[in-house]
């Protein structure tokens, strides 16, 4: 959960939030905006956020996203201490000794993925971010900045966040925004106790008295834009999954329809030998269930193979149409998702084969109905 600005002073606020038999952990967050460059002279804006990594640790899953160098994992002391390297993904190197210290007098910075490789920002590197705020007294922009030695990258898979978001020290980011009028934390987030769900939380925490006037958002809220954007893919994946299932019923009831059309005589040689109108229809029912059952093992199959190659496919198809399929910036993603598990195969293949079933009866019912005499007094 994400708490808004606390008036008045943040940790004895903290002990007693923390004392709730509901909350697990609490830790403060400083936002601001700003803009990063290196001597490249690149400029990008982003927003930074101040934290204490010892409690940020215990209340969100950032330091599963934090490596310093070839995927070593950081623990949250040294998220702002990593030793500098030469480039993201490389091995750990030893700057020039008076480069070394000069950096490491510098505070540390949680660089995102994206941002890193986009504009080239190696580990060790130093940073530096700007921000601007208007004087209340005189009305003029003024600014501020600082440097910051890159000590380590995060990797959620979110591009949005991974191009645009820095995370500080708590004390360097209130130093970044002194003299901005900002008083006191941007918001708290807060992690809840094993078994309360997101929106129990904040009913709990919104009646509580210890937070009665601050709002209360849970991470549905704050990223509402793409669970909505997901929500309406996938809606139109069913209209569209619908149509295909309609599609191919429609094409088994003609294929086995055509087919008993073809064989009315056969129908009519086979009834009047004592066969019962059940024994007719069974036999394009079965020829209805063998297609809808071979069509389903092979589509399963393919399926499947499909999607544990997703990104192979999808590199595949960018390269044949020349543009990108799956564009990270619009999609916020820095790959497709999957999750293939026996119950979803279930979910997609059960109702095909049910409708496959039922659009075999059909064409059944039509063979059950053939009169001998009809058939030989055509003929």
């Amino acid at each position: 959960l994400v708490m808004g600005e606390v008036p008045g002073p943040w940790e004895e606020w903290a002990k007693r939030l923390e004392a709730l038999p509901e909350v697990a952990g609490v830790a403060p967050r400083l936002a601001g905006a700003a803009v990063g460059s290196t001597g490249s002279g690149f400029v990008e804006g982003g927003e930074f956020i101040g934290i204490d990594p010892e409690r940020e640790a215990r209340v969100s899953r950032l330091g599963r996203f934090v490596d310093a160098a070839a995927g070593e994992s950081v623990p949250p002391y040294r998220w702002f201490r990593a030793i500098p390297a030469a480039a993201p993904g490389a091995s750990v190197a030893s700057p020039p000794r008076g480069a070394a210290r000069s950096r490491r007098e510098l505070p540390g910075l949680l660089l995102g993925w994206e941002f890193s490789q986009q504009f080239k920002v190696s580990l060790g590197q130093v940073l530096t971010l700007a921000t601007t705020w208007r004087d209340p007294e005189t009305g003029k922009e003024r600014g501020r900045s600082r440097r910051f030695t890159v000590t380590g990258f995060f990797r959620t898979g979110v591009y949005d966040f991974d191009l645009n978001f820095f995370f500080l020290p708590l004390e360097a980011a209130r130093q970044l925004k002194e003299g901005t009028g900002a008083k006191g934390l941007s918001y708290t987030g807060v992690a809840l106790r094993p078994g309360l769900t997101a929106e129990e939380g904040k009913r709990l925490l919104a009646g509580d008295p210890l937070c009665q006037g601050l709002p209360v958002h849970t991470w549905k809220d704050w990223r509402g834009g793409i669970l909505r954007a997901v929500a309406s893919q996938r809606n139109i994946l069913l209209v569209m999954y619908s149509f295909i299932m309609i599609l191919a019923s429609a094409t088994v009831v003609m294929t086995l329809v055509m087919m008993v059309g073809e064989k009315r005589e056969e129908i009519g040689i086979f009834k009047s030998l004592g066969s019962s109108s059940w024994e007719a229809g069974a036999i394009f029912l079965g020829c209805g269930l063998g297609i809808t059952l071979l069509g389903g093992a092979i589509g399963t199959i393919l399926g499947c193979l499909f999607v544990s190659q997703i990104e192979a496919v999808v590199r595949g198809l960018s390269w044949l149409m020349g543009v990108d399929v799956f564009a990270r910036s619009i999609y916020q993603l820095d790959h497709l998702p999957v999750s293939l598990t026996p119950f979803r195969v279930f979910l997609v293949v059960g109702p095909a084969l049910a409708l496959g079933a039922l659009s075999s009866l059909i064409p059944a019912w039509v063979a059950a109905r053939k009169r001998p005499v009809e058939v030989m007094f055509r003929r």
